[in-house]
Order: C-alpha cells, then sequence, then structure tokens
C-alpha cells in the first residue's frame, strides 16, 4: 500500500513525460479522457517537457495519412494546454508558438510553431525545394 495516495495530474505528467504515445491511446479511448488527462498533467505544473514532446511529435511524424492521427493528436493536446484558464496561460502559449528548444538535431531553429513555419516558409523561397518542405509548410500552416 501506499503511504499517500498519488494525485493524477502527477502521475498523468510522469507518464506523458516519459511515454508521449499516451496521447493518442488516450485520445483513442475517449476524447474527453485524453483532454482530462493532458490538463492534468499541465494544470498549475511546468509544461514544457510536454509541450516539446509534442511539438518534436508534430515535427517527426511522416506526411502521409499514417501521420494524420498522430499530428492530430498532438494538435489537440496543444489545444487543451493553450486553453487552460490559469496565471501561466499566456506562458503556455507562447512556448507552443515560440519555444527555441530545437525539435530535430542540426537545426537552427526553434521548435515552436511559429519558428518551424518560417523555416519551411524560407526553405519555400527557393525555386526548387523538396516535397517535404512543401508538405512540412502545409502542416504546420493548418496547424496555426
Amino acid at each position: 500500500s501506499l503511504e499517500r495516495p498519488i494525485e493524477l495530474g502527477t502521475l498523468a505528467n510522469h507518464c506523458f513525460n516519459h511515454t508521449p504515445q499516451l496521447f493518442t491511446l488516450a485520445f483513442d479511448v475517449s476524447e474527453p479522457l485524453g483532454e482530462y488527462l493532458v490538463a492534468a498533467a499541465v494544470y498549475k505544473r511546468d509544461p514544457e517537457s510536454i509541450i516539446n514532446q509534442t511539438l518534436i511529435t508534430i515535427h517527426r511524424t511522416p506526411n502521409d495519412w499514417g501521420g494524420n492521427v498522430a499530428v492530430n493528436t498532438a494538435v489537440r493536446a496543444l489545444t487543451v494546454i493553450a486553453s487552460l484558464p490559469d496565471e501561466h496561460q499566456d506562458a503556455r502559449i507562447a512556448m507552443i508558438m515560440q519555444t527555441k528548444t530545437p525539435v530535430a538535431r542540426n537545426l537552427d531553429y526553434g521548435g515552436g510553431l511559429l519558428h518551424v513555419l518560417k523555416a519551411f516558409h524560407r526553405g519555400r523561397q527557393t525555386q526548387h525545394y523538396s516535397n517535404d518542405v512543401h508538405w512540412g509548410f502545409e502542416r504546420y500552416l493548418g496547424i496555426l
């Protein structure tokens, strides 16, 4: 038996930090359950690692039909994180949009939605750019 009960938010935060795929599993079981667990994981806690893991998931997921589920789940999680009404809401939104933590190795831009979108936009300025740049730009534009 436990000496003291574990609070749901602490447990959800720990689980999501170590297993980001739990976002997808929770949302597959029940969208309201997934939203509740995401909210519990970040409410009145430091959301930086969960936000960064979610942004990494968006960036690393392939731009194909199979990746849509993971990206849609990540976007729903970010929406919940951004919409929690407390004194840290503005900071969470700023972190989602402008974090400088890179989402992949060897990138010279941050992982925030605005930073990545700007990088993809710059990549489209050349006459010859890959489909990855095109689809990445479309993905991030759709998320915003």
